[in-house]
């Protein structure tokens, strides 16, 4: 367990407790290559919440990277009960290794936007949604879902605010220009770009990562007023890309951080929580997946009854005569449709 003193007097980690950590709401993106610790950047900010502002409720979604959903557990300052969100039907079965005992309780839902309603401000709420779904054309409906609702949730104040929301790789949710999956994945995109600023404002600060600071939407990534550069970050324009060549030199264990006003820090050590695999292991059971899928067993939710869509397995994957994709729009389908719809699914015919 990696023991990290939020009370030290470095004066750069002092005006990052006083000024992020306990402050009012703001947004805050960590960047960096593969492999530059940006997954450990993130717990490292989880950690400083948890030791220096209780009050807040951490939200973490899990993107199925193995066994690391465990360091939130057992890995960092103290020890930290886990509230595990997850599709109904579904479940998690974690194992702990010897010496480690966990206080894990675990919550289910039916649909996607109901993760908001199991929140737990005494926990770290672990949102187990995209470890059960395989398939990238589903990704984006359940998304959307998501932060659908949490944008609905925080205008009806329905949230056990100061609430952080952990994404690692945020860009799945705002992808930037040419990286969306589907014209519905830049929607997401767009409603979060819309709301951003508001749901600040409500009490609701997003704690992301990204690769490339682009492959965020730019209406999105100009809310992100504090940063933690990684190892490999690079900034197209304005005051910090003046210092690509500094952040490509930079060793894995260490991190800048880049303030509203653009200064940044000396490089700060951040500390190494662990490997999941230390802690006990994890596995996933069940599949979000449709009734003619081999691997589906009967005692499952599909995939479709989740997002709260038909569930006819004949209909789910329609394509041509060849199951290969969607077939032509009829004359008679375009003949109901806005114009805005039929270039969407002129779009999706192409990507097909």
């Amino acid at each position: 367990m990696a023991s990290c003193d939020w009370s030290q007097e470095d004066p750069w980690v002092r005006r990052l407790r006083t000024g992020f950590l306990q402050a009012k709401i703001q947004h805050c993106m960590v960047v960096g290559t593969t492999g530059s610790g940006k997954t450990t950047a993130l717990r490292y900010l989880a950690d400083g919440f948890l030791e220096c502002a209780k009050r807040n409720t951490i939200a973490w979604f899990d993107p199925g990277k193995s066994h690391e959903v465990l360091v939130l557990a057992a890995g960092l300052s103290s020890p930290h009960p886990l509230n595990l969100i997850i599709p109904r039907t579904m479940d998690v079965e974690i194992e702990p290794a010897d010496g480690y005992e966990f206080d894990i309780r675990k919550s289910w839902v039916s649909e996607p936007g109901d993760v908001w309603q199991k929140l737990i401000r005494s926990r770290v709420n672990v949102i187990m949604i995209e470890p059960f779904n395989r398939r990238a054309d589903k990704f984006a409906p359940i998304i959307r879902q998501i932060f659908s609702e949490l944008i609905e949730n925080a205008f009806e104040y329905r949230l056990p605010t100061p609430l952080r929301v952990f994404y690692d790789e945020f860009n799945k949710v705002v992808p930037g220009k040419g990286h969306a999956l589907s014209p519905e994945h830049a929607r997401t995109g767009a409603d979060v770009e819309y709301s951003i600023e508001s749901i600040r404002s409500l009490g609701v600060g997003m704690i992301g990562s990204t690769q490339g600071w682009t492959d965020c939407r730019k209406g999105v990534r100009e809310h992100f007023t504090w940063q933690v550069v990684k190892r490999g970050s690079e900034f197209a324009r304005g005051r910090l890309s003046r210092f690509n060549s500094l952040f490509e030199k930079l060793s894995e264990e260490y991190a800048y951080i880049v303030y509203p006003n653009r200064i940044f820090s000396d490089p700060i050590r951040i500390p190494f929580y662990g490997d999941g695999e230390e802690f006990g292991s994890v596995r996933y059971i069940g599949k979000l997946t449709t009734r003619d899928d081999r691997r589906y067993e009967d005692d499952w939710m599909t995939i479709n009854e989740f997002l709260g869509l038909p569930d006819d397995p004949d209909l789910d994957d329609a394509g041509d005569e060849d199951g290969q994709g969607p077939g032509p729009l009829s004359p008679e389908l375009l003949t109901l449709l806005d114009p805005a719809t039929i270039q969407s699914l002129k779009h999706l015919m192409r990507d097909v």
